[in-house]
């Protein structure tokens, strides 16, 4: 795979053992937008495998990833990134109290762990198409710097 999908799996160690590696019934976003393969992994007890639609899937997964950002991103015209080491921009990112923020800190499998397992799938069906693995690129650096956000957001707490 990718050396930004490591990266991102790094992260997402790093984010779940900041919560102790805990489970939450409580989902992560709205189960109502998830693509119909996150909501088929949510459903299924079993790990089983999960039929991705390759020709859509990348711009579905990005619609639900786009949709559940907070507020103060979308009106950024693109995707808001700071320095995450700079207090003042760090601030002004979380000044909006945007509630969107708190689904972001679900724990477990109903946590990033649907966004890791989406990027996999995606990864699978575009790893030989140059233009669509930018796109899926852009979006692991994006989750990346989503749970660095939530990881400081909980270090600060």
């Amino acid at each position: 795979m990718e050396v930004e999908y490591a990266a991102c799996l790094q992260a997402w160690f790093q984010l779940e053992a900041s919560k102790k590696f805990q489970d939450n019934v409580k989902g992560f976003m709205d189960p109502r937008s998830y693509p119909q393969e996150i909501s088929a992994l949510v459903r299924s007890k079993a790990q089983r495998r999960i039929v991705v639609d390759g020709e859509n899937f990348g711009a579905r997964l990005c619609d639900w990833w786009n949709s559940s950002q907070p507020d103060v991103r979308k009106r950024a015209g693109s995707w808001k990134r700071i320095r995450l080491d700079d207090a003042e921009e760090f601030d002004r990112l979380l000044e909006d109290d945007d509630p969107k923020w708190m689904s972001f800190q679900v724990p477990g499998r109903k946590g990033f762990y649907l966004v890791i397992a989406g990027l996999s799938w995606w990864w699978s069906t575009v790893h030989e198409n140059e233009t669509e693995l930018g796109r899926w690129k852009l979006m692991v650096e994006d989750v990346t710097f989503m749970m660095q956000v939530i990881e400081q957001i909980n270090i600060g707490a």
